[in-house]
């Protein structure tokens, strides 16, 4: 057995609880902004894990956002998938840039700790609502079809893939 699908089986029951960390961070975080800086991991670990080798292991095991909008119940109707034009790569990509010029800008802007945890914040908040709205109009996890994580990891998997021969 691969190492991928080893984690895969580790992983199997983690998926069903990893929205509670997303919730928590999301109602601490509105609080308190410092709690923001929890959404570091959020990104961090689909990063790494891509980067050892194990590709998108992160969205379909681990990612809480993902996880948070499948226990949305009204959101388990069933409904149309996202449509193709959504799921193309310059789609995906734009959203990429668009996010990371948001929070690159927040960033720039911040004085401190707190404002880093408050940029957090504001981008998993509005990639949320987000997910949310195309939950509601299509499929509950149509917004991990358009995910810039999934683009990143993507990428990094082809490179892993490509150096190990």
């Amino acid at each position: 057995m691969n190492k991928r699908k080893k984690l895969m089986k580790k992983l199997k029951f983690v998926r069903n609880y990893t929205w509670i960390y997303f919730l928590t961070m999301m109602i601490l975080a509105n609080y308190n902004r410092y709690f923001g800086l929890l959404g570091l991991a959020s990104m961090l670990a689909p990063i790494t894990l891509s980067s050892l080798g194990y590709g998108r292991v992160y969205c379909s095991h681990i990612c809480d956002r993902g996880s948070f909008l499948s226990k949305i119940k009204y959101m388990n109707i069933e409904r149309y998938s996202l449509p193709e034009k959504f799921q193309k790569k310059s789609v995906k990509f734009i959203l990429l840039l668009f996010m990371i010029a948001n929070f690159g800008r927040n960033l720039y802007l911040s004085k401190n700790l707190y404002d880093v945890g408050d940029s957090f914040f504001k981008m998993f908040l509005s990639s949320t609502i987000l997910g949310i709205l195309l939950g509601i109009i299509f499929k509950p996890r149509s917004w991990c079809q358009v995910c810039p994580m999934a683009l990143i990891q993507d990428s990094i998997d082809k490179v892993v893939r490509k150096n190990r021969g």
